[in-house]
């Protein structure tokens, strides 16, 4: 089992911050909460960016059954997490998005859910979804859909398709 967290914080509590966060104490908490549990010697905190982190596990060759995504509240970020966790999410695995519904930007690229569907999309042929209220459950399952070669160039990058992909935030 693993858990990553840098503990500092992410671009919502830097910019103009609604609340006040003692991140000393955040990562205290954790820990105190970790310990508790039954199992907690088996828990690995890798405390770095889940860039760097995801980036060692994947050389690392590491697959999960299940995958928690709650870190960045940047869309892109939310992305970059989702492509590196897909690829070490095991057939028949889960794996969760958390802040489905945040919209703390008022700008809704930033948002998570923009990048949340932007992954539905792209991974759509190996994936089974589930929305709730702030989250989305996926299940990955074998590749549905075989690719078919476009024969005509000119109708590769249709209007259609981009003005569905920036209706959907």
């Amino acid at each position: 089992m693993v858990a990553v967290d840098h503990f500092g914080g992410g671009m919502d509590h830097h910019i103009d911050p609604i609340e006040k966060y003692d991140f000393n104490a955040l990562e205290a908490r954790f820990r105190s909460n970790i310990s508790k549990c039954e199992n907690s010697s088996k828990l690995e905190l890798m405390k770095m960016s889940s860039d760097d982190a995801l980036l060692k596990l994947r050389q690392a060759r590491e697959e999960f059954d299940f995958i928690y995504i709650d870190a960045s509240h940047v869309a892109i970020d939310v992305l970059h997490d989702a492509v590196l966790c897909w690829r070490m999410l095991k057939e028949g695995g889960t794996l969760v998005f958390d802040d489905f519904s945040w919209k703390g930007y008022m700008e809704h690229c930033y948002n998570p859910r923009i990048a949340i569907f932007s992954f539905l999309r792209c991974a759509e042929p190996e994936l089974e979804y589930k929305e709730t209220e702030s989250q989305v459950w996926i299940t990955r399952v074998p590749n549905r859909l075989k690719a078919t070669r476009n024969q005509d160039p000119t109708l590769m990058y249709g209007e259609d398709e981009l003005r569905i992909f920036f209706n959907a935030s």
